[in-house]
């Protein structure tokens, strides 16, 4: 099943519905959801960890920037190293 929408963005619509003071209706017809996904992102994003929760979603994000950066590295030397055994052949 495809999703509509993704992790960052539910929690965005979260934090701005929790930052907002606008009715559950206005804000369900404003963003195009039903009021059942509101209540879904209410339970799955609690307000008192809902900065915990974005925080968390950055982390996430960063470290798997750095796993990538680290997988670059590590091929990068394996590649000087097989240069290197080359070069020392002849």
């Amino acid at each position: 099943m495809k999703r509509r929408f993704t992790d960052d963005q539910l929690l965005d619509l979260f934090l701005e519905m929790v930052n907002k003071k606008q009715t559950q209706e206005d804000f369900c017809t404003q963003h195009l959801i039903s009021s059942k996904e509101l209540l879904r992102l209410r339970r799955r994003f609690n307000a008192k960890h809902a900065s915990e929760a974005k925080r968390n979603a950055e982390l996430k994000k960063e470290s798997a920037r750095l796993e990538r950066e680290l997988a670059e590295k590590t091929l990068q030397i394996a590649q000087l190293q097989n240069q290197i055994n080359k070069i020392r052949k002849f």
